[in-house]
């Protein structure tokens, strides 16, 4: 046995002593075993990227992760990419995983992907991870920390880091408790990083009136020269949020996804996307989902899908939209050949709109490649659509 084997071993044992001493850890021979298999195929291959998912089972705390960074560092294992979801990892935690950011070993090369999604991190593993994202040597392009309590401050920190870092160009936040002070200070950094490319910033905690985020938001639309995709769902936008968008949407050549997805956009905000999309073909995605956009809105949509070339994928599930709206995108559709994803499940279909997209099943969408989320059927000469699932 070597003497990294020998230390690991020992280690494993020792914590496996403290599982059993522990009722919380009823689990803790099944958790020792995985444990003992996850050091054994470090210290025999050649890994570059772990994805553990937690379950019900089997979930790493603290103890555990400290135990796996050793590990890996103590084989000088050059892990690219780690997937620790749905566990119990604490700022404790994570203030180990820094040692895989910031590694002291010259031979052993920095994290590239993180995704802590689902964890209990607060402020300290923030200011834990700002120090590394300031820091020259910091090699890190994706974090994901969606599901964890941030809280504003939190939040503020990872901000500020935007201010240096040069290497991140994929930040996921959704769901961290961040208030508006945090989504501007992102925004506001952002307009000088020009290195971000993927950014979701969903289900923020706004308490002020509706769009001053995206009056914040819009502006980085309007200068920032990287940004590929943004995600603001759940975030109180309305009309007037949409509309601050799409004007800066003109101007901006690198947004090619857009998730606006639950929120309170009606006709006036549909129609101004329809504008943005009838004059400028470049995005790819927009969705849509859970909006109040109604049949005004979405034969504003359906006027824009006859001439964008660029648009691939478009959902607008529940939408409150009737037989005029949904007529009128079945009609469209017989004109655009760009379309690959449609959503429409949770509209008002009934005989006449969904008579079009059984003849649209038959007699168009078998030369094209486009998918949807519904299916036709007819039952005793009435047409009917399910929901179809992929």
């Amino acid at each position: 046995m070597t003497e990294v084997s020998r230390y690991i071993s020992d280690q494993a044992k020792a914590y496996a002593e403290y599982c059993q001493a522990d009722e919380e850890y009823k689990e803790g021979a099944d958790q020792q075993a995985m444990i003992g298999m996850t050091f054994k195929a470090l210290l025999s291959s050649q890994l570059s990227e772990i994805v553990i998912g937690g379950s019900n089972t089997f979930r790493f705390t603290d103890s555990l992760i400290t135990l796996m960074v050793n590990a890996i560092l103590s084989t000088q294992l050059s892990l690219s990419s780690l997937s620790l979801t749905h566990h119990r990892i604490s700022d404790v935690g994570l203030i180990q995983i820094c040692r895989l950011i910031l590694p002291s070993e010259a031979e052993v090369s920095g994290l590239r992907e993180l995704d802590l999604q689902g964890n209990d991190i607060g402020v300290i593993g923030c200011a834990a991870l700002e120090e590394c994202l300031e820091s020259v040597e910091c090699n890190l392009e994706s974090l994901n920390l969606s599901w964890n309590a941030l809280t504003a401050k939190g939040g503020l920190m990872l901000a500020e880091s935007l201010k240096v870092n040069r290497t991140l160009i994929n930040l996921v936040l959704a769901n961290c408790d961040l208030d508006l002070t945090t989504i501007i200070a992102i925004s506001t950094n952002l307009q000088e990083n020009g290195v971000i490319t993927t950014l979701v910033l969903d289900r923020p905690l706004l308490s002020s009136r509706k769009d001053e985020n995206c009056d914040h938001m819009s502006r980085v639309l309007g200068c920032h020269r990287s940004l590929h995709s943004l995600s603001m769902r759940y975030s109180r936008v309305s009309d007037h949020g949409v509309f601050l968008l799409s004007q800066e949407l003109l101007t901006n050549s690198t947004l090619r996804c857009i998730n606006l997805e639950c929120n309170d956009i009606g006709i006036k905000g549909a129609e101004a996307l329809a504008s943005y999309l009838i004059q400028v073909n470049q995005l790819q995605s927009l969705m849509l989902s859970s909006n109040k956009v109604g049949d005004d809105g979405a034969s504003a949509l359906a006027m824009a899908l006859r001439s964008n070339t660029s648009l691939e994928e478009l959902t607008l599930r529940h939408n409150d939209i009737g037989v005029d709206g949904l007529v009128a995108i079945g009609n469209a559709l017989r004109r655009n050949d760009s379309l690959l994803f449609l959503s429409l499940w949770g509209n008002g279909f009934e005989d006449t709109s969904c008579h079009l997209f059984h003849d649209l099943y038959d007699t168009r969408f078998p030369y094209l490649d486009i998918k949807l989320d519904i299916v036709t059927y007819i039952v005793d000469g009435v047409h009917y659509v399910a929901e179809k699932s992929f």
